[in-house]
């Protein structure tokens, strides 16, 4: 028997018929070269950008532990759950300290410290794998994204600025 997951979406495509993915580049990490590990405890590593300023150190995080019941909390029904309740809990975090500068005050430069998380909750399931778990991030990303835009900077400048989707 061969068993496969289906997400039960059927998203209906956006207004612009020539929209049919985001302009979103995701650059690979070098992180062998440019990474050491800071602190290793049981599930959890923190790592720190060595191509970062010392003012301005950059962490990541990778976190994982078990979790006994991935359906706690959940509406579904118990009839349908899978076969094991059990899961993985993952957290990636990215801790950033950028500098604000001033191109005509050479004095100016003022810290601002930025967090960027990824939590995911993932089901044990032979059919769950990494491409599954790949394409639920990509949906995920592409939700702040405007409607009938191919970026999402301007979904996310609508959000710092308190616009919130409405339904």
């Amino acid at each position: 028997m061969t068993r496969s997951v289906s997400t039960g979406l059927n998203n209906s495509p956006v207004g612009d018929p020539a929209i049919t993915s985001l302009d979103f580049d995701i650059v690979p990490l070098n992180f062998e070269e440019d990474f050491r590990l800071l602190e290793e405890s049981a599930g959890k590593n923190i790592y720190a950008d060595i191509t970062t300023p010392v003012d301005q150190l950059t962490t990541l995080t990778i976190a994982q532990r078990a979790k006994a019941n991935v359906y706690a909390g959940s509406s579904i029904d118990p009839n349908s759950f899978l076969d094991s309740k059990a899961g993985t809990d993952i957290l990636i975090e990215r801790r950033e300290i950028w500098v604000e500068s001033d191109s005509t005050d050479p004095t100016h430069h003022q810290f601002a410290p930025v967090r960027a998380a990824l939590s995911l909750t993932i089901p044990t399931a032979a059919s769950i794998d990494g491409s599954t778990i790949e394409d639920l991030i990509s949906r995920l990303v592409a939700s702040v994204a405007a409607q009938g835009k191919d970026e999402l900077h301007s979904g996310l400048n609508d959000i710092l600025h308190g616009v919130v989707r409405k339904g």
